[in-house]
């Protein structure tokens, strides 16, 4: 999808949640099915970050093939990625293909509206990782004190 389009998006469905990027297609950088795609974007957070982001702090939604190899990407390396189908005709048979190559880790419905599955799922994946980064910081605390 178009930058502007997915930045409008993200902002309407998590006004909520201090999102780091969330990037669509631009002409000046590379584009699916390209993965350097995905590595773009993580290099554009990391930026806004003021650290380095990594694919398993990234969630990566797509309807098509040409998503696949930058949802490889992102779900091989502990990210998130989402397949989303057609919620009208609920034709389910590409994400099927996508989660049974392991190319995603969930599916839902291409329902953008705030409550939706799509909401929740990300929602939920986004207090996930946040616990996570808080336990592993924790750990590394407690490593270094007892050194």
């Amino acid at each position: 999808k178009q930058d502007a389009f997915v930045k409008a998006l993200a902002d309407k469905l998590f006004s909520d949640i201090p999102l780091i990027a969330a990037e669509g297609y631009r002409p000046d950088r590379p584009s699916k099915p390209d993965p350097a795609m995905a590595y773009a974007i993580m290099e554009i957070a990391s930026e806004k970050l003021g650290e380095t982001l990594t694919p398993d702090q990234c969630v990566y939604i797509g309807d098509s093939d040409t998503d696949i190899p930058c949802m490889k990407l992102v779900n091989s390396n502990g990210g998130h990625s989402i397949g989303v189908y057609n919620s009208e005709t609920k034709d389910k048979s590409k994400v099927h293909k996508m989660l049974r190559d392991r190319r995603i880790k969930y599916f839902v419905p291409a329902d953008y509206r705030e409550g939706g599955e799509l909401d929740l799922l990300l929602k939920a994946i986004i207090e996930n990782t946040v616990t996570r980064d808080v336990l592993e910081n924790k750990a590394e605390i407690d490593i270094d004190d007892a050194e």
